[in-house]
């Protein structure tokens, strides 16, 4: 289950996973019918974020060190991806180039 990305999170996609605090796993796991105001962006000063390892996107590799960190290498149009460096105004900038592009065409 996903929710809106809280503002770590968002620099990199709109959606994350919902995330329980543990204070609201038994009102979770109840009959409550319609515990969904549970399904709100969990506090980003309570998570960490890291690059990790493009292993993860494989099913097969299933083992911890794909979530150790890794040092960022790959490029895009020429500039240095780094989710902790400017990442999130790239992402932004892109977005608006799309939004353009699309405003352009005629359906």
């Amino acid at each position: 289950m996903t929710t809106d990305a809280n503002e770590m999170v968002a620099d990199i996609h709109d959606r994350m996973p919902a995330i329980l605090a543990p204070a609201d796993y038994a009102r979770w796991l109840s009959d409550e019918p319609d515990p969904r105001d549970l399904l709100r962006p969990f506090p980003a000063d309570l998570m960490r974020m890291w690059p990790i390892s493009t292993r993860v996107n494989k099913p097969e590799n299933d083992d911890p060190s794909i979530i150790e960190a890794v040092e960022m290498k790959h490029t895009l149009l020429g500039h240095r991806v780094d989710m902790f460096n400017g990442l999130g105004e790239k992402l932004q900038r892109c977005r608006e180039h799309r939004a353009q592009l699309l405003s352009a065409v005629s359906w």
